[in-house]
C-alpha cells in the first residue's frame, strides 16, 4: 500500500522536468519524494529558516538528486514565487 506523501506527490506531479519548490522542507523527506519524481531534467527547492534543519537535510538526501535546500531567514521565497511552477500549495 502507497503512503499518503506517494499519493499525493503523484496527484499534484503529472511530469518530470518542472522546477518544484519545498517551503518548510524540514528534514527532507517530502523534497526528496519530489526529487525523485521530477527526475534529473526537474529541479527541486528545499527551503526552510532553520540551518540546522537544512544541514540535516543535506545528510539525508541521496547523492546525484536535482535539490537544492536554501535558507531563507528573509522569507523571500515565500513572497517571490520567481519562475518555477508549483505542483504542492
Amino acid at each position: 500500500m502507497r503512503d499518503a506523501l506517494e499519493v499525493c506527490i503523484d496527484h499534484f506531479i503529472h511530469e518530470q522536468n518542472l522546477a518544484q519548490r519545498n517551503v518548510g522542507c524540514g528534514c527532507a523527506a517530502t523534497t526528496v519524494a519530489l526529487a525523485q519524481k521530477v527526475g534529473l531534467t526537474g529541479h527541486v527547492f528545499g527551503i526552510d529558516i532553520p540551518a540546522s534543519r537544512l544541514d540535516q537535510a543535506r545528510q539525508i538526501a541521496p547523492k546525484g538528486l536535482a535539490v537544492d535546500f536554501v535558507l531563507d531567514r528573509d522569507r523571500a521565497w515565500l513572497v517571490k514565487p520567481r519562475l518555477y511552477r508549483l505542483g504542492l500549495k
